[in-house]
């Protein structure tokens, strides 16, 4: 906050090199005037109501300055939108606003408190595991301190899913072929209808009692492998 006092007589710069006094809340402080009549006080004040009072000589000026909390924004994100029960979610954001420094968030899924965070280097972070089946809302509420204001995040919805469980695996082929020619065969990973992606099939081809080939191969985006 900077304080200016202004010295003239008759119009013009009056007082140049001489002092002007500031008291502020019982604190005094002088500067000098420059040439253009002007002495300027620089200082930082917290919240709070001063009185403010200049002196030249015999002449006095007062003045009130209320010093209000600086506004804040509080942001948060997650990881995704749509997880799996045994997936894991990070929610992460910051508090943002004039001179912050170190804070505290609560955490909120719904009205619930989940937990209160601290950070010291401007975004915060939380690694959530277990969460259980439905839509999750989530907030981050920063109460405010001696110097800032209170803000909150907006609402930030996940959805929560069972992992599907197999249980069937179709498999398709070439049912004629020619000596010499590549049979190709297709195996299929359901859970009801729906094609399980990333899993793991493992296999085994047999002539009667004879193993002609066998591994194992990951599922693709149609739930499929291919021998």
């Amino acid at each position: 906050t900077q304080f200016v006092a202004t010295v003239t007589k008759n119009g013009q710069p009056y007082g140049v090199g001489e002092s002007v006094t500031f008291l502020i809340s019982g604190v005094t402080s002088q500067r000098t005037i420059d040439s253009n009549g002007q002495a300027k006080l620089n200082i930082t004040l917290q919240p709070d109501t001063y009185t403010v009072t200049s002196t030249f000589g015999d002449l006095t000026n007062t003045n009130t300055l209320i010093v209000n909390k600086a506004s804040t924004t509080t942001s948060l994100t997650a990881s995704s939108s749509s997880i799996l029960t045994t997936d894991t979610l990070t929610l992460s954001g910051a508090v943002t606003g004039n001179s912050m420094g170190g804070y505290s968030v609560k955490i909120y899924d719904g009205s619930t408190l989940i937990d209160t965070v601290s950070s010291s280097s401007g975004t915060y972070t939380k690694t959530l595991t277990g969460l259980s089946v439905g839509t999750h809302s989530f907030k981050t509420v920063f109460d405010g301190d001696a110097n800032h204001t209170g803000s909150e995040s907006s609402v930030v919805t996940v959805t929560v899913t069972a992992p599907l469980t197999p249980d069937t695996i179709t498999i398709t082929g070439t049912s004629t072929i020619q000596t010499g020619d590549v049979a190709t065969i297709t195996a299929t990973l359901l859970a009801g209808s729906t094609a399980i992606s990333g899993e793991t099939l493992s296999y085994t081809v047999k002539h009667g009692s004879t193993t002609i080939d066998s591994g194992s191969d990951t599922t693709d985006s149609n739930g499929e492998i291919e021998i």
